[in-house]
């Protein structure tokens, strides 16, 4: 896979001037979608001296540069969130809700396989999951209660 490197000075003003460009697998990094607010894909954010600024325009190269070199400045603006924490985000739901890898789910079906397991699937950033993460956490307390 070929890689096209930079090589710069922090002190040179050319270098400067540039705009850095970066991507985020945000199914890998579900954290840092929540902690972003990301609720649907692709999500494109311009992070400016410590503010960030969404981009909804057009998906095109002139476009996209034309924002970043200063359009921006038209938009609302947010703070960038703080870096994460280990505190950060806690078990999707709550603490109420079993959260199961490839291996813990086969260890629950196997050791209770009479027992109805009701799951969700989630991406932590998606604006849908987010908005249920708080009844998916009720309905867990409401479920262990009615045994």
């Amino acid at each position: 896979k070929p890689w096209f490197v930079k090589f710069y000075a922090p002190w040179c003003g050319h270098c400067k001037r540039e705009v850095g460009v970066g991507k985020v697998d945000a199914t890998a990094e579900e954290g840092l979608a929540y902690d972003w607010d990301v609720e649907s894909y692709p999500t494109l954010v311009l992070v400016v001296r410590g503010s960030r600024y969404l981009y909804r325009g057009p998906r095109n190269v002139e476009s996209l540069e034309s924002f970043a070199r200063g359009g921006y400045v038209e938009q609302q603006q947010a703070p960038a969130p703080a870096p994460p924490d280990s505190t950060a985000a806690g078990p999707f739901g709550g603490a109420e809700v079993l959260p199961l890898t490839g291996q813990a789910l086969e260890d629950v079906l196997r050791s209770a396989p009479d027992t109805p397991l009701f799951m969700v699937f989630y991406i932590r950033g998606c604006g849908h999951c987010r908005s249920m993460e708080e009844d998916w956490g009720t309905l867990a307390a409401a479920l262990r209660d009615r045994k």
